[in-house]
């Protein structure tokens, strides 16, 4: 997503100043971004404080927008320990904007903090029902950021973002179900689903994700309120899988034992409050958002 946010953020005349360790994103994602201007790239880690105080001495920026952590349910449970090094990130980001004056700050959460949801479609004010490391931080960044609004008063945009995809996307075995499920298709492999695939999610193509994300971050309403950003529409994961075999007829599509822990079974959120207050929702469906990213696949942008 921070890629997308730069090109964005870029096209209304903003200078942008990137930083990423390259865990998750790639640099090919950037790219086209290397002889622009009004763009900077720092290969740094927002976790260890010495070189993202650096980086905001340099180029002391007006806002900030936190994208960063360890992401994917395979990285993220095979490894729950790691996930919690991005409190440092949170806590870094937080002083950093501190000492700097920073006039924003946008914290992207995740529909994680909801858990297994207590009630559908899952309101904002909802009950946080999070118990995996990543959900737990989520939660916790949060409250810091908010707690940081009160006490500094920098104004804080927090967003709690539904499943999230399209180009550019991790689209190895540690990434996400819609970029899973078409890489395996076109590499001729089966989709494979875990459980009997009944699990839903609400998918937001990520240029909606993007375009939601900055209208929020520049609407003062939503200053230290966290908004769904959604579709309101979920979508069992077996229909996702069917989906593409409309596409991609040929493909299989074969189940496996449900996974033991770090599987949320329904997510369908209200989106009341970002329609109301944005005036706008996503306006690119499943079906188009999948043919947009097959396209970027089979145009040779991403390795299969």
């Amino acid at each position: 997503m921070g890629s997308h946010m730069c090109d964005l953020l870029l096209s209304c005349g903003a200078r942008v100043v990137c930083v990423d360790d390259l865990s998750n994103g790639k640099m090919r994602n950037i790219s086209h971004l290397k002889d622009e201007k009004r763009f900077n790239f720092y290969k740094r880690n927002v976790n260890e404080l010495s070189g993202i105080k650096k980086v905001f001495l340099k180029e002391k920026p007006d806002y900030v927008m936190h994208y960063a952590a360890m992401v994917g349910v395979k990285r993220t449970s095979e490894n729950p320990l790691e996930v919690f090094k991005d409190i440092e990130g949170i806590k870094n980001i937080a002083e950093l904007a501190r000492q700097y004056k920073v006039k924003k700050i946008l914290f992207t959460s995740s529909s994680e903090v909801y858990g297994e949801p207590v009630k559908l479609p899952i309101a904002e004010d909802d009950t946080f029902n999070g118990r995996w490391p990543y959900s737990i931080v989520k939660i916790l960044g949060e409250q810091y950021f908010l707690a940081c609004q009160e006490k500094y008063g920098i104004p804080v945009t927090i967003l709690r973002y539904f499943n999230v995809y399209g180009p550019r996307q991790d689209f190895g075995d540690s990434g996400f179900v819609v970029s899973v499920f078409l890489k395996r298709a076109l590499a001729g492999k089966p989709i494979e689903i875990f459980g009997n695939g009944e699990q839903t999610r609400d998918f937001v193509y990520v240029a909606d994700n993007v375009m939601l994300s900055l209208k929020a971050f520049l609407n003062n309403k939503v200053n230290g309120r966290p908004m769904n950003i959604g579709s309101g529409k979920s979508m069992s994961i077996l229909d996702l899988a069917n989906e593409i075999k409309k596409v991609i007829p040929e493909v299989m599509i074969v189940h496996k034992l449900a996974r033991r822990r770090g599987e949320i079974k329904y997510r369908t959120p209200d989106v009341g409050f970002m329609r109301k207050t944005l005036k706008d929702q996503p306006s690119i469906g499943l079906s188009g958002g999948i043919n947009k990213t097959l396209e970027y696949l089979k145009n040779g942008k991403e390795f299969l």
